[in-house]
This record gives C-alpha cells, sequence and structure tokens, in this order.
C-alpha cells in the first residue's frame, strides 16, 4: 500500500502593513519654546528625525516633540533607550 502523502502547512500570511506610521512621542508642551528646546538638544545629541508637530485644542495648542517614523520595535526600543540616556524618561508610542 504508497504511504499517504505529507500534509501541507498553510504558508503564513505576510504581517498587514502598518496604516499610520508610528513615532516615539519625547514630550508635550503647551509653550512652542519649550518644545523647541528639546527638538535642538536632540538634534544636538545626533537624533536628526526630532520634530515639533502641532495639535490644537479647543482652548490651547498642544507642542508634541516627536522622533520618526519608526519602523520596528527595535527601533522603537533604541529611541527610548537613547532618550533615557539624555533624561527623557517617558517617552511612548505615538500614532499620527
Amino acid at each position: 500500500m504508497p504511504a499517504a502523502p505529507p500534509l501541507a502547512l498553510p504558508t503564513p500570511a505576510p504581517p498587514a502593513p502598518v496604516a499610520s506610521p508610528l513615532y516615539v512621542q519625547a514630550g508635550a508642551f503647551a509653550q512652542e519654546l519649550n518644545a523647541q528646546r528639546l527638538v535642538e538638544r536632540l538634534r544636538a545629541a545626533g537624533l536628526e528625525n526630532a520634530f515639533v508637530g502641532t495639535r490644537a485644542r479647543a482652548d490651547r495648542a498642544l507642542f508634541r516633540v516627536r522622533l520618526g517614523p519608526v519602523s520596528s520595535v527595535e527601533e522603537f526600543d533604541q529611541l527610548v533607550a537613547r532618550l533615557a540616556a539624555l533624561g527623557v524618561h517617558d517617552a511612548r508610542l505615538a500614532l499620527d
């Protein structure tokens, strides 16, 4: 009697692309000057992709300091570690 053919395993689907870019948020400020100071400090430390993004609120603007976009968990972790070494300890993942 012939041997049964081996079972074919399904091919895993590739990961779904991320619909929106991911960023590391290093801080959020009510004063634009404070946000700019942090960006200058980060750029001086070699983090050239730091920028200020503005989000309008009902009563005021919020100036968010972000880096990125980041393309992987590893890149996010590396940026957070560099930020911590620079004294920025509350960095978080941000979607845009």
